[in-house]
């Protein structure tokens, strides 16, 4: 049942990549759409007014500083060679909307007013335009809902919709691809965790980086900026994007401390107490519309951040203590484990200066390829560690294998069957029985044959008395030429015909000597009135197996 759950995972995760590339190469990549995805940039001829004083631009500027500390400006441009069915397009990033046609207001993009938050959301703004609007003057007011000072202008594109949106689409597919990407490893790494989880050999850093995986893929792929293509309510998954990366912080400290250090280090646990309390925290803030997620976004970073290097140097003095003494496979181990935590630290400041200096739209573009490659590589090292540890395992099985089992017959051995008589209680005993073996002729065999002779009849009587009585019991060797079962709901009937059975093949086994191979049973079953435990029946079972052997010695 588990097994078929977690293929049917599986195949769910890559048909969900399929339709996903089924639906977006076709549109970014085929002849029959490159027409429609012809559109233009506008930078030229733009004017743009703050509460300074309007300055006219060849060129459009990235960014406009406003040295009285305000956060709204207009662009404005002539409109010229238009055409009907044509659109204005850009995509606004934590910035209320107005634009205007001739002082007019036509398009908005605001918060409502039952959303306590600064900004809308994220979204990309068509605003049509036709023929007869050449002429009129086409004005953007934009206000930066949390950056006093300065304005991030966005791109602006000029063309049919479709075009404006395909061209955008093939420009970010490999974000996308990325993203999903992470999200189906995650996916898979918890279906392998939620079938071997109760393997010893799992421990929960599986899980963690199951979880750290979803959710950082998932607010990358947010953070790549196409879903308000398709959905309508923007700012709530512009929440989810915070969400995703505030919780992705929690797993990813709790799996550092859970695969480098089982779960004791006390740096990291406060560290993770600190970004567990910051989402909550933040979480509440933001549904009380007192502060959004915008504005404690540093505080997730900064935990990050700190907990990353962190285990940067912890690592490397892990490294420097087992230099010397440690195995080469940990020492790689180490290293491949500073890389990888380099690598997401690395990404994950050039994304942080990135959002905090230019206030880039796409706040994962670095950090979405480290986080891949995190993932990948770690998988990769945990699955090696499991590999190690299952052959480390069927090693010690195989040595516990041997020092239960008797060498030269391959049944279970004399320290097994003192073990297993004792087990158990009244209760259990009620339902068992012994039955004991002893091969006749076997010093005959030693004597004038030799050893050689006499240990294939052990071995012969072996196979046979395992083929006849284990389906019933454990089978043991307790002695150079004494077997003994412990047989579970047996009754004395049977025992006959197996005892019949087990002479019958053991007489017919091919003999050059005049030695014949022959084997006396003798079987009692446990008897509260008679016995105390197993023991007690065992003697009973030996009186009638020597009572056997006195019979075929008569007859």
């Amino acid at each position: 049942m588990k097994k078929s759950r977690a293929i049917f995972l599986e195949i769910l995760f890559f048909f969900l990549f399929v339709i996903i590339t089924v639906f977006i190469i076709p549109l970014t990549n085929t002849n029959q759409w490159q027409r429609l995805r012809d559109c233009t940039v506008w930078e030229e001829d733009w004017c743009i007014e703050s509460s300074i004083e309007p300055t006219y631009y060849d060129t459009l500027p990235t960014f406009y500083y406003l040295e009285d500390g305000s956060k709204d400006i207009w662009i404005s441009k002539t409109l010229t060679d238009i055409s009907d069915g044509d659109c204005v397009g850009f995509f606004s990033f934590q910035q209320q909307i107005d634009v205007l046609l001739d002082n007019e207001i036509v398009y908005s993009f605001v918060p409502a007013s039952y959303i306590k938050s600064q900004t809308p959301g994220n979204k990309w703004n068509f605003l049509p335009v036709n023929a007869s609007d050449n002429g009129k003057t086409l004005t953007i007011h934009i206000h930066q809902c949390y950056m006093k000072g300065r304005v991030t202008i966005p791109t602006i594109y000029y063309g049919t919709q479709v075009g404006i949106t395909l061209n955008y689409l093939s420009t970010v597919n490999p974000r996308i691809y990325i993203s999903i990407a992470t999200m189906m490893v995650g996916g898979l790494l918890g279906v392998f965790h939620i079938l071997k989880r109760n393997s010893t050999l799992i421990n929960d850093s599986l899980k963690w980086l199951a979880f750290f995986a979803i959710f950082r893929g998932l607010w990358s792929y947010i953070e790549s900026n196409t879903y308000s293509f398709f959905v309508p309510r923007l700012l709530l998954v512009s929440q989810v994007s915070y969400m995703s990366l505030k919780v992705a912080v929690v797993v990813y400290l709790e799996f550092l401390n859970t695969a480098f250090h089982n779960g004791e280090n006390k740096v990291l646990h406060v560290l993770r107490n600190c970004s567990v309390g910051d989402f909550f925290l933040t979480f509440l803030l933001q549904f009380l519309g007192i502060v959004d997620f915008a504005n404690t976004v540093f505080i997730t970073h900064g935990i990050m951040l700190i907990g990353g290097i962190y285990a940067c140097f912890n690592i490397i003095h892990t490294f420097h203590q087992n230099s010397t003494t440690g195995t080469t496979r940990k020492r790689r181990s180490y290293f491949a484990q500073l890389v990888c935590t380099l690598i997401i630290v690395f990404t994950s400041i050039i994304d942080m200066v990135r959002y905090y200096a230019t206030n880039s739209p796409d706040v994962a573009c670095f950090s979405r390829i480290g986080d891949f490659f995190y993932v990948l590589l770690m998988s990769f090292a945990l699955f090696l560690d499991f590999v190690h540890l299952l052959k480390m395992g069927e090693h010690a099985e195989t040595i516990r294998e041997e020092a239960s089992h008797d060498p030269m017959t391959k049944l279970n051995n004399r320290a097994s069957f003192e073990k297993d008589i004792i087990k158990g209680n009244l209760h259990l005993w009620k339902s068992r029985s012994i039955i004991l073996l002893d091969l006749n002729n076997l010093k005959q065999f030693n004597d004038n044959i030799g050893h050689d002779a006499g240990d294939n009849y052990i071995i012969t009587a072996g196979h046979i008395i395992h083929d006849i009585f284990s389906p019933y019991g454990s089978v043991y060797r307790i002695g150079g030429d004494e077997f003994c079962v412990i047989a579970k709901k047996l009754n004395v009937q049977k025992f006959l015909t197996l005892r019949d059975n087990l002479e019958e093949q053991l007489c017919s086994q091919d003999s050059e000597n005049d030695f014949q191979m022959a084997i006396a049973a003798g079987y009692a079953a446990f008897d509260a009135s008679l016995d105390k435990n197993l023991q007690d029946t065992m003697k009973r079972a030996d009186a009638e197996m020597y009572n056997r052997k006195q019979e075929l010695k008569k007859g």
